[in-house]
C-alpha cells in the first residue's frame, strides 16, 4: 500500500517491513516479494502467528521465543544462498505482521534476547508443533536428510492431551483404499485379494 510515518511498508493495513525486494520468480513466472526485517521484528510476528500470546504465561512465551529464534537462525544458515531465509507460513513459522510494538511479545523477546538452543555447542533446528498425539518421532523419521540427533529423538508426551487436535478421525471407503494399495509401487505386480479389514500394529 505504501510507506507509513516511519517509511515502513504495509499490506492490508498491517505494517510489514521497512524494505521489500521484488524480483522475478525462478519458476512459473510472476514476481516474488521478500520483506527485509531484523530477526527480532520477524520473531514478533512469529509469536503472534504461532501461539496464543494473549493467553500464555510469560515463561511459556519466553520459551517459545527461544525456540522460534533458534529455528529461524538455523533456517537462515540452511538457506544462506537462497533468495530468502524463511517463509511466512507453516513451511517455516507462521508470521503475522504488525506486531513489533506488541507489549506482551516485546517483553518476552527482550527477556530472551540473544538466547538460542544448542546441542554439542552447535545451533540446531528446534522443530515444534502444537500437538504430538502422545508421542513424537525421531527427526530422521520425519525429515529426510536429517541425521539422527539424541536431543531430537522420539519421546512419549503427556502434555498435549487437552489439545483439540489430540484425537481425530478420518474416513476412507474400502474400495478407494483397495485401489490405492493396488497402485502402490511396493505392491506393483502382486495379486491382491479383496480387502476385508485393517489391523494396526
Amino acid at each position: 500500500e505504501g510507506a507509513g510515518a516511519e517509511d515502513r511498508l504495509s499490506l492490508d493495513g498491517h505494517e510489514i517491513a521497512g524494505r521489500l525486494d521484488v524480483f522475478s520468480a525462478a519458476k512459473g513466472g510472476g514476481l516474488t516479494a521478500v520483506a527485509r526485517l531484523s530477526l527480532e521484528e520477524y520473531l514478533a510476528g512469529v509469536l503472534a502467528g504461532e501461539v496464543p500470546y494473549d493467553r500464555w504465561g510469560r515463561e511459556a512465551l519466553k520459551a517459545q521465543a527461544v525456540v522460534s529464534r533458534s529455528y529461524a537462525l538455523y533456517q537462515m544458515k540452511l538457506h544462506s544462498g537462497d533468495a530468502y531465509d524463511v517463509e511466512s507460513t507453516v513451511m517455516s513459522q507462521v508470521f503475522r505482521p504488525g506486531n513489533r510494538h506488541n507489549a506482551v511479545i516485546s517483553s518476552a523477546l527482550e527477556a530472551t534476547r540473544g538466547q538460542v538452543l544448542t546441542s554439542q555447542g552447535r545451533l540446531f533446528s528446534a522443530y515444534f508443533h502444537s500437538t504430538c498425539g502422545g508421542s513424537t518421532a525421531a527427526v530422521e523419521q520425519v525429515f529426510s536428510g536429517q541425521a539422527p540427533q539424541g536431543v531430537l529423538a522420539g519421546v512419549r508426551c503427556p502434555f498435549c492431551a487437552q489439545s483439540p487436535a489430540y484425537r481425530w478421525t478420518a474416513s476412507i471407503h474400502k474400495d478407494v483404499l483397495q485401489q490405492r494399495l493396488a497402485a502402490a509401487p511396493e505392491l506393483r505386480g502382486q495379486r491382491l485379494g479383496a480387502l476385508r479389514g485393517l489391523e494396526f500394529c
